[in-house]
C-alpha cells in the first residue's frame, strides 16, 4: 500500500502494468514487478511531503527513493519518506525491515530512524531490522560505514562492513 501525504491510498498488489502518476514535481513509477521508482522532473515543492509504502506479511517491496537510493522492504514492514529530499538531510523513518543502498551525496547525510535508533550513513549498503514488537534493532553493514546511535540512550557505534550492532530496547544496551 502506498500512502500519500493528502490520505490517497494505492494498493501496490493490484497494479498489473506499469503506470505512471505525475505528483508536485515528482514522477512515480508504479510497476508489476514490486516496485516503486520515485523522479525528481521540477523544482523542489515548498511544503515537504511524506509519502508511506506498507508492506504486508509476507510481501516484499522496492522503492527507489528521488535521490536514487534504493530501499528493498521486507514483510510487515512500513517506510515513511519524504516525496523529494530538501534541507541539509535525507531523512526516512522505518518500522520494520530494510536494505539500503544509498546514493552518494556527501552534501546531505543520508539518516534512517528507526525506533529509538539513528543510523547515519556514510556508506551505502546496510540492513536494519527494527521491528515493533522485536526487542532489539539490529543494524548490519555489508559495505561503507554506517554510524549507529541513540541520544536518548547514549549509545553510538562506527560499523565497518560485516559488522552488525544489536541494541537491546528494554536494556538500552547495544553489542557490536
Amino acid at each position: 500500500m502506498l500512502i500519500m501525504e493528502q490520505g490517497e491510498r494505492i494498493d501496490l498488489g493490484t497494479v498489473t502494468t506499469d503506470t505512471m502518476l505525475n505528483k508536485k514535481g515528482v514522477r512515480i513509477r508504479l510497476d508489476s514487478s514490486r516496485s516503486v521508482t520515485y523522479e525528481q522532473v521540477e523544482e523542489v515543492p515548498v511544503k515537504d511531503e511524506y509519502n508511506t509504502i506498507v508492506v504486508p506479511r509476507r510481501g516484499e517491496y522496492r522503492l527507489v527513493l528521488a535521490d536514487g537510493s534504493k530501499v528493498y522492504l521486507n514483510s510487515e514492514s512500513e517506510l515513511r519518506f519524504p516525496v523529494v529530499f530538501t534541507g541539509g538531510e535525507r531523512r526516512v523513518y522505518l518500522s520494520g525491515e530494510a536494505f539500503f543502498e544509498v546514493a552518494p551525496d556527501a552534501e546531505k547525510p543520508f539518516i534512517v530512524e528507526a525506533n529509538d535508533v539513528d543510523v547515519r550513513v556514510l556508506g551505502t549498503k546496510f540492513n536494519i531490522s527494527a521491528y515493533g514488537d522485536d526487542p532489539t534493532v539490529m543494524t548490519t553493514l555489508v559495505e561503507g560505514a554506517v554510524r549507529v546511535s541513540s541520544e536518548e540512550n547514549g549509545v553510538e557505534a562506527v560499523l565497518k562492513p560485516s559488522e552488525q550492532l544489536v541494541f537491546q530496547k528494554e536494556e538500552k544496551t547495544a553489542k557490536v
